[in-house]
């Protein structure tokens, strides 16, 4: 037997999020632009999972407090968020690898493919996996772009990828903006 995936729902500066867990932590942050989308997209990928605000009390909070901050995380929000990443052994590594892209900098698909020391004909499974990063922002997948800079696919929409970046490097040209190092997220 499975074990429970637990979800709540709630409102960001993006529109809605719903933010799943496990025993182990995050499994899915999620954004859409109303609450079925949420719910009819989680259904899919986890038919059993169950409504629970008691069980996301500390958590939906912490994680929207992290999208619609102007600033890193304070040290309560890092050290509260644990990550359970749920794919393949490459996905994990590649989503573990979008940990270390620095708050308000970005990265290429083929600058990561490169850092995760694959062969450059990898660039498409990297590109791939990256699509598939089941946490939106705390996993930061929107901090990769093509080569010349413009904005890839975004699960999530182009525009939030767009809010996201602009956001970051608001703060980082105030000289605020701090790395948001593996370290501070636990995956599983």
């Amino acid at each position: 037997m499975h074990e429970p995936i637990r979800f709540d729902i709630g409102t960001t500066s993006l529109g809605p999020v719903l933010v799943a867990v496990s025993s182990h932590g995050v499994c899915a942050v999620s954004l859409a632009d109303d609450e079925a989308s949420l719910r009819a997209d989680l259904a899919r990928s986890c038919p059993a999972a169950v409504s629970d605000a008691a069980a996301l009390a500390p958590t939906l909070p912490a994680v929207i407090a992290r999208i619609d901050s102007l600033h890193t995380p304070t040290p309560y929000l890092a050290s509260s968020i644990h990550l359970d990443f749920r794919g393949t052994d490459f996905q994990r590594r590649v989503w573990s690898a979008l940990l270390d892209i620095a708050w308000g900098h970005t990265t290429t698909y083929a600058a990561l493919t490169s850092r995760l020391q694959l062969a450059p004909t990898s660039i498409r499974a990297v590109g791939q996996a990256v699509a598939r990063n089941p946490i939106a922002v705390l996993v930061p997948c929107h901090r990769v772009v093509r080569t010349d800079g413009a904005l890839a696919g975004y699960r999530w929409g182009l525009g939030r990828k767009q809010a996201l970046l602009e956001r970051e490097r608001a703060v980082e040209s105030k000289g605020r903006g701090h790395g948001l190092q593996g370290s501070l997220f636990a995956p599983r």
